[in-house]
């Protein structure tokens, strides 16, 4: 087995366990697979790797602990910049929300310019109109 290999047991990886292969000296550490192993099994006295029949040992807790904070850092992460990405659009909704009520203003204001500019255009061709027939009347 080189460094860099994996050994994954219940979904972790415990290649760094120092108690993944044990061998008994006399003294066990606590709350180990291989303490767990020799008090059930006195007489063996060789190789200890019960790591596969132990889902809760020391290591593995830490090591799934570890796990799972590092998929909340991400997902806290993640939320952070969903929320950034949120206020954001939340922002550009408010500036386009600003912009369109200045048109509608700029709207209202040429439509109201237009109604008065043709009123205003039909005064003047009234009054054409009414120059044009004094002049017919005068021929």
């Amino acid at each position: 087995m080189t460094d860099k290999e994996q050994i994954i047991i219940d979904r972790v990886d415990v290649s760094e366990c120092k108690h993944l292969y044990s061998r008994w000296t006399g003294s066990l550490p606590k709350d180990t697979c291989a303490e767990y192993d020799y008090i059930n099994n006195p007489e063996d006295d060789g190789l200890i790797n019960l790591c596969k029949t132990h889902p809760n040992c020391y290591y593995k807790q830490l090591q799934k602990e570890k796990f799972e904070n590092l998929n909340n850092r991400q997902m806290v992460e993640s939320a952070e910049n969903l929320i950034y990405e949120n206020s954001e659009l939340y922002k550009n909704l408010k500036e386009k929300e600003q912009e369109c009520e200045e048109l509608k203003k700029q709207l209202e204001t040429s439509e109201k310019w237009r109604i008065e500019s043709d009123l205003q255009n039909d005064r003047y061709r009234r009054a054409l109109e009414e120059i044009e027939e004094c002049i017919n009347n005068l021929k």
